[in-house]
């Protein structure tokens, strides 16, 4: 062996030894001091919260109730190696009352991360950084009293980037935090069954996301016997917030496998160049290029690497009526913009599959059978019939609807407070009683108003009802004018002696009939009005309306909160609170009607 050959072996095993060591040195010193807790150190999160209180009086649950919560934690100081951090569980009803605000102080060793406690076991508020599959931690949250061992369960991709799944079952004594429940803690305690899940990513140890499920229970102080249930109750992050932690985490994980490789690798290039000096330029040049490319795959694969994305969210979309309607529109896109307000954008992770059934039944279930085999996280379907059919076919999957006036009545919901059931939507429901009012405003001496509707519809055979009963009071006559279908409608038109013309909430008087019962009304020279707002639009001289865009943006809200994991029994269906005037100029004029100021300030818009 030529001396140059024994100098390069004694260079190499001497660059190989202290990359080694610099790589120990930047593993178990660099990168702890490097990632202590910083001075400025901040972690929140929003939680959905969903409980459902036990009725002691009536032995019952009173029913899932959504509320959210605050998850955060923030430094208070740093010194000698410990960082005092405060943390907060601040939960509270959808209309913002507080339900209980738990708030706690704990000690952090500055470096790793983990609780200090005086006695006891110490847990993580996240989880280790560099922790593999075979290992347990325990985890200290700030809702339960004592840290918990959590085991590895799975593997995850959040968003792109890799975690660790561990889970926790145990139960937990709460008897001191809910100290404010009746005859708590003096005469009964509080237990808890849990189920504790948390997402962490495995270089980092940052918290991705957390997820618990418990049941409540009183016991009897003297006995320790559990006497009756309190509360069954389940947390979760929300989308948003696991979106942000993802990102956090994988901001982590890179700063710190840089820190842990970097050095090292550093090394490891300046001390090959080094040797590079003894051996021939063809080496040089050849060695160089090899060097680089494996350093870059390194850091690449090791660094950057991204993992596919979550499997997007399919939500499929039922429309009942034809397409060409701009009210149905425009609700679609109030759907798609009230879940994208609430960080469901369409895209990449959330996909719409929108259907059309042309008010065929026989294609609706056809519908609702695709999205059964599609397994799709949540259904939109707009109107009563469709939303019906869907209701009988589809049992398993969410379901959001929209452009339903009546849906108690349908029978598509138990109530408006607890559907009891897998629906839950919003309602374009406007008080007959304010219609009318609105258009007396115009006509004040109508004396008699035809009700067109399609004969046997739910929705408007109820509104009929209503309108007779509000009209009564004014001597006002209603007459009923419905048909089947178009032509049978227009036959019941060509018949009637009426003094104006009222369309109501259903499918056909709302689509292919309007145009005909608006052409009716002018040719007849008698005011017309309608609950939606594309009548006067189209010539009707009136329109008191719920708004359409409005009540979609309502249910891409709610639709939001279900794939978040609440479920639709416990969300309220609900309506605009205040209804849209759209009065029509050119048919006022044809009527010799003059609008009065008290209808033009309040009209949303004069069509002309």
């Amino acid at each position: 062996m030529s001396q140059d050959t024994k100098t390069n072996l004694l260079y190499s095993v001497g660059v190989a030894l202290l990359t080694i060591l610099i790589f120990i040195l930047s593993y178990f010193v660099l990168t702890p001091y490097f990632f202590r807790v910083p001075a400025d150190f901040h972690y929140s999160a929003d939680v959905i919260s969903v409980d459902n209180l036990y009725n002691e009086k009536t032995k019952a649950f009173s029913g899932e109730n959504r509320s959210t919560t605050l998850f955060e934690y923030s430094i208070k100081g740093n010194n000698n190696g410990k960082a005092d951090i405060n943390g907060i569980f601040d939960v509270r009803s959808t209309s913002g009352e507080e339900i209980i605000s738990l708030r706690h102080d704990l000690s952090l060793d500055q470096y790793s991360w983990k609780q200090i406690t005086p006695k006891g076991v110490s847990g993580y508020i996240f989880g280790p950084r560099n922790i593999s599959k075979n290992d347990t931690f325990y985890y200290k949250h700030i809702s339960y009293d004592e840290p918990v061992k959590m085991v590895f369960s799975g593997e995850e991709v959040i968003d792109g980037v890799n975690t660790y799944r561990f889970t926790s079952e145990f139960i937990s004594d709460q008897t001191e935090t809910l100290s404010y429940l009746p005859g708590v803690p003096k005469e009964r305690g509080v237990t808890l069954d849990v189920k504790l899940t948390l997402w962490i990513e495995p270089v980092s140890g940052w918290l991705v996301s957390y997820a618990d499920q418990a049941s409540a229970y009183f016991y009897d102080q003297k006995t320790k016997e559990r006497i009756n249930p309190w509360n069954t109750f389940r947390n979760r992050y929300t989308e948003t917030s696991i979106d942000a932690q993802a990102k956090n985490a994988d901001a982590q994980r890179i700063r710190i496998l840089m820190s842990e490789f970097g050095p090292a690798i550093l090394f490891l290039l300046l001390g090959l160049i080094f040797i590079g000096r003894h051996a021939s330029r063809r080496v040089k040049v050849i060695g160089s290029f090899i060097i680089l490319v494996l350093v870059g795959l390194v850091i690449f694969g090791v660094v950057f690497k991204k993992l596919p994305t979550r499997k997007p969210l399919v939500i499929g979309i039922s429309r009942w009526v034809p397409v060409g309607n701009t009210s149905y529109d425009k609700n679609i896109q109030g759907f798609k913009d009230g879940l994208a307000e609430a960080g469901y954008a369409e895209g990449s992770y959330v996909v719409y599959d929108l259907k059309v059934a042309d008010a065929d039944a026989n294609r609706q279930k056809e519908i609702a059978n695709s999205f059964n085999e599609k397994k799709v996280s949540l259904i939109y379907s707009l109107t009563t019939p469709g939303t019906l059919i869907l209701k009988n076919n589809v049992p398993n999957i969410p379901i959001v609807f929209s452009v339903v006036t009546y849906p108690v009545e349908a029978g598509v919901i138990k109530s408006l407070i607890h559907s009891e059931n897998n629906l839950v939507g919003t309602r374009n429901w406007v008080p007959i009683e304010y219609q009318l009012s609105v258009f007396r405003e115009l006509v004040p001496d109508v004396r008699s108003i035809g009700f067109v509707h399609r004969d046997g519809e739910v929705n408007s055979t109820i509104q009929l009802g209503e309108m007779r009963v509000a009209a009564k009071p004014y001597g006002i006559k209603v007459v009923e004018i419905a048909g089947h279908d178009l032509s049978e409608l227009e036959v019941a038109l060509n018949s009637a002696k009426v003094g104006s013309i009222f369309s109501a909430c259903d499918t056909l008087v709302q689509g292919e009939a309007e145009k005909t019962i608006i052409a009716f009304a002018q040719k007849n020279k008698i005011p017309s009005f309608s609950c939606n707002n594309s009548g006067p639009m189209n010539g009707d001289l009136l329109g008191a309306v719920a708004d359409l865009y409005e009540i979609g943006k309502m249910a891409g809200e709610k639709a939001a909160l279900i794939l978040e994991g609440v479920s639709p029994s416990s969300i309220e269906t609900e309506t605009v609170t205040r209804p849209l005037i759209y009065v029509n100029q050119k048919t006022a004029d044809l009527l010799n009607i003059e609008i009065p100021r008290s209808t033009l300030s309040k009209t949303t818009e004069i069509i002309r």
